[in-house]
């Protein structure tokens, strides 16, 4: 065989990943033979390489690479170099890391999204995550290929590997803050709905320091005091000294304070209660000023979701489970402590049935607060938001790019069959001619 044709044999072989089963098969062979050497011992030499397989893959490097793409997969089958699967897996890498950190900065809302399946929400998370990142590398894989007849499809993946990414992206800043930050944003939403409450706490805070109203016996005190007073003046206009007036005396004095029911000693009597009744009242309007002293210190002091578990238990009840730290929860008519927290461990939560309020109230304080610069509020959510969105149109310029190579585009061609065939026809000539030879 001519020189020329093996030095192209080979080198065509090189270059065709589809051939790697060639090289897999010699590597396995037992032996080698070299004609040209004299001595047996030379001409002969046993190999002493391990076993190879085909290169077929497990399941698990299946799965393994549809979190880790491998640099081929952006190729076709048709046309290989290494330097172009160097860049090819360089790509890949951008690609899958920009895929895998989408996937676990979204895992906390997605875990948050299926709650309601408690034990099952992990594995349910884990398998949405997974078809979400799936989905996401297989059109980064169909981005690629901008041949002939394919180029609308590979547009199609490319917008589609977009938007995926954009979504994820969205809310990647939104998942991690939902894991560094849930204390912080069950406090601002605790605050919400305090202030939803604001126009019926500045009423009941007037309502408790509002004096209350008068007993209802003064009036009937002041009545009887009126009449008891007239009677005394009728009587302190009489002149005793007469017999006459005398007797109208006495008869005053009788209808004044002859019995119980007496004007004068009824007096007495409704003084005593009124005085009692203004004690109690005077009691409740110091309890009632301390309550509202107490709970204006509260609002002011007490971290939100303490102040309404302590003042709005049922809208608390509502939204959370668990007791901030260092709280008590009492049975009103018994006084009994029936739930307690005396550590310093918060362990309030969202209901399984309010899981979507804490996705939304986490989105809205998110962007609320990138909207009106609080940026130091933020902090690492922020950090692994602007590292979700360098990545994500880092790998959607390489995958547009890669598209346009013109390697990348021949490995995907049908054409280059036609050349494999002929240098495989000249081959088989070359080969037969030596025999004859």
């Amino acid at each position: 065989m001519e020189n020329n044709y093996s030095d192209e044999l080979v080198e065509w072989i090189e270059s065709q990943p589809e051939l790697d089963y060639l090289r897999v098969y010699a590597n396995r062979t037992l032996c080698s033979y070299y004609t040209e050497e004299k001595s047996p011992r030379e001409r002969i030499i046993v190999n002493s390489r391990k076993n190879l397989s085909l290169g077929d893959n497990s399941f698990l490097d299946n799965f393994k690479e549809t979190f880790w793409v491998p640099g081929p997969k952006l190729r076709g089958n048709q046309f290989s170099t290494k330097e172009l699967d160097n860049s090819l897996t360089t790509t890949a890498k951008v690609m899958s890391v920009s895929t895998l950190w989408d996937f676990f900065c979204t895992l906390p809302i997605l875990f948050y999204a299926v709650g309601s399946a408690k034990l099952l929400a992990g594995p349910f998370t884990f398998i949405i995550g997974y078809l979400i990142l799936w989905a996401s590398n297989l059109t980064g894989e169909n981005a690629t290929n901008r041949t002939k007849g394919h180029s609308g499809k590979a547009k199609a993946s490319l917008l589609a590997f977009i938007i995926l990414s954009l979504a994820k992206t969205a809310v990647s800043g939104v998942g991690l803050d939902m894991i560094l930050s849930k204390d912080q944003i069950i406090n601002n939403f605790a605050d919400e709905l305090i202030e939803s409450k604001s126009i019926g706490e500045e009423s009941l805070i007037n309502d408790l320091r509002t004096p209350l109203a008068e007993p209802a016996i003064k009036r009937e005190l002041d009545l009887v005091t009126a009449e008891c007073n007239s009677l005394i003046k009728q009587m302190s206009n009489l002149n005793t000294d007469k017999r006459s007036t005398r007797k109208i005396y006495e008869q005053l004095n009788e209808q004044a304070r002859g019995n119980s029911n007496s004007p004068c000693n009824k007096q007495l009597e409704l003084s005593k209660r009124l005085s009692n009744e203004q004690a109690r009242i005077n009691s409740i309007e110091r309890t009632n000023k301390d309550k509202s002293s107490k709970r204006l210190n509260d609002r002011q002091e007490l971290p939100p979701i303490d102040f309404l578990w302590k003042y709005y238990n049922n809208e608390y009840t509502t939204y959370f489970k668990g007791l901030p730290s260092g709280s008590r929860l009492f049975n009103k008519n018994s006084g009994n402590v029936i739930a307690e927290n005396d550590t310093n461990i918060s362990t309030v939560d969202w209901r399984d049935g309010r899981k979507s309020e804490a996705v939304s109230q986490a989105s809205k304080q998110f962007f609320n607060k990138l909207g009106n610069g609080e940026i130091a509020s933020l902090g690492l959510s922020l950090f692994g938001f602007i590292i979700s969105v360098v990545l994500s149109s880092t790998a959607a310029i390489l995958l547009y790019s890669t598209g346009k190579v013109k390697e990348v585009k021949a490995s995907f061609t049908s054409s280059l069959s036609s050349k494999s065939n002929k240098i495989m026809a000249m081959y088989q000539k070359s080969a037969d001619q030596y025999e004859v030879d």
